[in-house]
Formats: C-alpha cells, structure tokens, sequence
C-alpha cells in the first residue's frame, strides 16, 4: 500500500513537472516530436504521465454506468452550455493549423462561456476518426470544447496547477448523414472561414455563431461523465469528461472538405508518419486522424447523465493519496510562481491569452 501510494505520488509530480515544462518556452519537451501515427514510439517519452489508471479517451458501454440520483445537479452545467453556445455570434479566433506544434484545429473564445463551476475556453476539432466510442462504436470526429474551473484566471493556470478538477471537457461525436445530404449552414460558415483563414486569423477576433449541436443530435439530452485525462502528451489526469451519447450529423460533403484540410496540416506535423499512411498523388486521400487510441476504463464509474440530473463527481482518491497529493501542490505552487514569473517577462507585450495558444488541446 505505501509502495503504491508513494508511486501514486510520485507520479503526480512528474506530471505536474512536465505540465509547467511544457508551457515554459525552450523547455526539453517542447522540441519533442510525437505523433498520433506513431503513438507506441513517439509518446514513450511520455510514459510516466500518460499510463496511469484516469487516462483519455476511453469506451463508454451504457450497461456499465450507473444514473445519478434523483435532483442531483451537473457542476459543470455540459447540457446548458451546448444550449447557450449557439444562441449567438461569438467573438472567435482561429488557431494556426499548419503550425508544427498544433495538433488540432482551434476556435477560441474571445469572453469564455461561464456556466455552473467553469469558464469554456475554445472548441477544437478531431477528424478523421473519433477519440470517444460508444459501446465500441467508433465515429467519423468528435468536437471537444474545452473549459476550465472558474478559480482561475487562464485555462494554463488549470494545466500548472494540475488539480483533479482543473478542466472539463464536452465531447460531441461527429457521425456523416447518409439520409440528408444537406450542409450544416453552420458548419458550413466554419469550413469557409478556415478556407479564408489559413494560417488562422492570429490576434484578430472574428464573428461566428456555432451550430445548434442539441437540435441536430435530436435533443436527447444523455451524456456519459467520467473522470479521465487530457488527449495529448503528457496526458494530465484533471479532466472531468462529459460525452453526449446521440451523434451530431454533418454531411457527407462537409466530411470530405474537413478529411481534406486535415491531410493539408498533418503532412506538416506527422512528419514521417505521414507518408507511411497516405500517398500524396492519390486521391480521395483517408487523413491521418489526429485522435489517440482508446484507453483502459478499469474500474471508474462512468455516470449516464441528462439534462436534469447528473451526479458530481471526483478523482475516487483517498485520504492518504490526497494529503500526499496537497504536499505536491505546494511544490508544484513554488515551481509554477517561478515560471509565471519567468513567462510574464516573456509576455508582457502580449495579448491576454497568448501564453494560452501554447498548449497542444
């Protein structure tokens, strides 16, 4: 048990290190190559943080969740930030996809959406194949807004500090509609502005209303909420994942455009992977999915929510765990206060959320 407990501990502050060295410029990991081609080598890098028993994204099996009890309220509010967030235009900035160090497409939030304990930050894209499956059902993407507990200032302080609670994830699983061939007009405004921008639209904001994802998923309102980890190197496992079980349909048109833009970018960064998958004279090219392999559930709970009713929920650690786990969080304060220092020096002529654009999710 103390072994256990001791490596647990361990275990978490190499996370927390390699967390707080990522976002510290010209840190070792930066310059680290790796790939979602070849993630068995070129995450080994990452081995101590990206195997441990909450990692991301997982098979989600409805005969294995439990209901929550009756009137227990969502903390992170997931169903009510889907509705409100196509209630309008919103001011957004598109990330650089063609930068070697994104591995995703990016739309961030000039004001973050506060709902219930979190503030949303952006909505990024994973095409090709989704991360998610249910009942071992894969899908053709999945969207992935990302947000962040509202104690904190930036979505970065949430990764440095690396709390159990620190992000919240809302996944929505992209499926073709074979019986509609209509364009998603939304969809469809998101497909052009990328087209017009890009190499991202850098520090301008621009207006764009998103879909209205619950009226296209039949408003079924059941989500799966587990706790897990980020997607991405090194894998922080701070991560309370809301996964809506009903599809969200584009066409098949709007698929192919999406597959073809993301051959565009993963040419650059799969680097030699790349050309293992595909050859660039074909055409009809399948892209390289930029979506991590499925990971081990073991023994979480996984909650079957809906709109009313989902039961909060935690990391399931101990007592002991937990005092171990406080001791490393004033350690991690005292490297963190030291490289925000560092990186405010760095960053004082820039804008507000320009540390932000440097990480990977």
């Amino acid at each position: 048990m103390k072994n256990t407990v001791f490596g647990l501990f361990l275990g978490w502050l190499l996370n927390a290190s390699i967390s707080l060295a990522s976002l510290s410029e010209g840190s070792e990991h930066e310059d680290k190559i790796w790939t979602y081609a070849k993630q068995d080598t070129s995450w080994a890098e990452y081995k101590a943080t990206c195997s441990g028993k909450f990692q991301s994204p997982i098979n989600l099996r409805e005969n294995e969740t439990v209901r929550p009890d009756e009137g227990e309220v969502d903390d992170v509010r997931a169903y009510s930030i889907l509705q409100h967030l196509s209630t309008k235009p919103l001011k957004i900035r598109i990330n650089n996809p063609t930068s070697a160090k994104v591995r995703s497409l990016r739309f961030t939030l000039k004001t973050p959406l506060i709902y219930g304990t979190v503030k949303c930050h952006h909505v990024h894209f994973h095409i090709g194949q989704s991360e998610h499956a249910i009942d071992s059902k894969k899908f053709y993407g999945e969207i992935h807004i990302y947000c962040y507990h509202n104690r904190y200032e930036q979505i970065r302080n949430a990764v440095i500090y690396n709390k159990k609670d620190g992000l919240a994830a809302i996944s929505i699983l992209l499926e073709i509609n074979n019986d509609n061939k209509t364009d998603n007009r939304h969809i469809k405004n998101m497909i052009s502005m990328i087209n017009n921008n890009p190499t991202g639209t850098g520090l301008t904001y621009k207006s764009l209303q998103f879909p209205n994802f619950l009226k296209n998923m039949d408003d079924d309102g059941v989500f799966y909420r587990y706790f897990g980890g980020l997607t991405v190197p090194g894998c922080n496992e701070i991560v309370k994942w809301s996964v809506f079980r009903m599809p969200f349909k584009i066409s098949q048109n709007q698929a192919d455009l999406l597959s073809a833009l993301q051959n565009g970018w993963m040419k650059t960064q799969e680097s030699g992977g790349w050309s293992e998958l595909n050859d660039l004279n074909k055409t009809n090219l399948e892209p390289v999915a930029n979506a991590r392999k499925l990971q081990v559930k073991g023994d979480r709970l996984v909650i079957l929510c809906d709109k009313d009713n989902c039961t909060p929920i935690s990391s399931g650690l101990g007592k002991v765990e937990l005092v171990l786990i406080g001791i490393g969080s004033a350690m991690a304060l005292m490297i963190a206060f030291s490289i925000a220092v560092y990186l405010h020096k760095k960053s004082e002529d820039a804008d507000e959320d320009g540390d932000n654009e440097a990480l990977t999710f």
